[in-house]
């Protein structure tokens, strides 16, 4: 003899959007959107900072980010910040740029505990 067992509508659905919601924000982590100046690209005129948005909201604290010239040299102010308020938003300042070209590194981590890093280059036309 055979039972047939049926789940309530309901159940089912909320079991479904609990599955759902729990896959979604499990593999969230702070993706580089964006940047300026561009990954890649080629400025004629130096930039001031740099600046990096990302996916998630980061966590100030233990997020960072270095910009340093072709033979290592620090070329950023030292004071990576997540703005206040845009705080997808990280940036750094920088001095006086010569021509050439600039590796910006960077390991943030999101307000979820997700750390995420990567690096990127452009460069100052002479």
């Amino acid at each position: 003899m055979r039972r047939e067992y049926r789940v309530p509508a309901l159940v089912a659905a909320l079991c479904l959007l609990a599955t759902l919601l729990g896959a979604t924000g499990a593999g969230a982590h702070a993706l580089l959107e964006r940047t300026d100046p561009r990954a890649g690209s080629t400025v004629r005129t130096p930039p001031r900072e740099v600046r990096l948005w990302f996916t998630e909201a980061l966590e100030p604290a233990w997020s960072r980010i270095q910009v340093v010239s072709e033979n290592g040299r620090r070329v950023d102010g030292g004071e990576a910040r997540v703005d206040r308020s845009a705080p997808r938003l990280f940036r750094v300042s920088l001095g006086a740029l010569a021509p050439g070209a600039y590796t910006v590194r960077w390991r943030v981590v999101s307000v979820d505990s997700h750390v995420s890093e990567g690096r990127f280059t452009f460069h100052v036309a002479p």
